[in-house]
Order: C-alpha cells, then structure tokens, then sequence
C-alpha cells in the first residue's frame, strides 16, 4: 500500500470528485470548466501512477508498460463515468471520458519526456 500511496491518495480523490453531488462543489462562474479539470486529474494521475511503477520496479517503463498505463487511467475514468450514470444527481458524460483519455495520454507523454531528460537521451 504504501509502495503506490500517491496513486491511491489520487484516485480516492477521483472518486470522491466523481460521486459527489455537484451543488457541493465550489460555485466557478466558467462553462465547461469541468473538462480541463478532467484532463488534469487524469494527467496527474496516469503521471503518478507511471512513478510509482517505474520505483516499484527501479528501472525505466517498458513501451508496454507506457500504453498499458495511460489505458489503465482511461478505463478507471471510464467506470466513473459509468457510476455516474447510476447517480441520480450525476450524468454521464462523452465529453468528459474524451478528457479523461486526453489526460491519460498528456500524463505519459510527460512521464516520458522527464525520464528522457533525466537520462541525457
């Protein structure tokens, strides 16, 4: 557990964000300001995830491991879209799994190019 803490701690987050109602959350005065938090989200967490894996094994990401990953955070923002669905004060949403999968593979692409910059490639 506490080898992969950050992903969980920002995953739980995820579905916090992805159940609650939305009259919980702050009032911002921006249409659409959900779909950039979105892509965030899911950068941020495709980004930790590929961290915490590349520690785990102590050394550098497969070209599997770079697409499994990034798939991986696509599907979790795929079935928080689909709990969604179920809640009454909740919607599913196309556009917020494209965001979702957009920032999965920003998350990676970000990954890679630190550890190529870390390794003078």
């Amino acid at each position: 557990m506490k080898r992969y803490a950050l992903t969980y701690i920002i995953a739980a987050f995820i579905v916090v964000a992805s159940t609650m109602k939305v009259s919980e959350f702050p009032s911002i005065p921006m249409p659409g300001i959900d779909k950039p938090i979105h892509f965030f989200m899911y950068a941020l967490l495709t980004f930790v995830i590929a961290l915490d894996y590349s520690k785990f094994v102590k050394r550098r990401l497969s070209c599997m491991n770079c697409i499994a990953i990034p798939l991986i955070a696509a599907l979790f923002g795929f079935l928080m879209e689909c709990i969604q669905y179920f809640l009454p004060y909740r919607s599913f949403s196309l556009w917020d799994m494209l965001a979702n999968m957009l920032g999965a593979l920003l998350g990676i692409v970000i990954f890679i190019i630190i550890q190529l910059l870390r390794r003078g490639h």
